[in-house]
């Protein structure tokens, strides 16, 4: 989806690292910046989920380490796995 009259401005350090990134990926720095743009807006609307299941997870007793584990019980269980 092209974009008309955007401009943002970034430091020369990450202008850089954003071309490098993106010509081995056959992208144009545009199309780069904007798939992680999007990428990390999507991974900051998750922050209050993750804050609340932490809570939900210092409640129920559990140690940390067992969480994924316990989860993936869940998950199978769910699937009838």
């Amino acid at each position: 989806m092209a974009a008309k009259g955007n401009n943002v401005r970034l430091p020369e350090d990450l202008l850089a690292e954003l071309e490098a990134e993106a010509a081995p990926r056959e992208l144009t720095t545009d199309d780069l910046a904007a798939e992680m743009v999007r990428k990390g807006l999507r991974e900051q609307s998750w922050q209050p989920k993750i804050a609340r299941w932490h809570g939900y997870g210092k409640a129920s007793g559990y140690p940390a380490d067992q969480v994924p584990e316990i989860v993936e019980q869940w998950r199978n269980e769910q699937h009838g796995r």
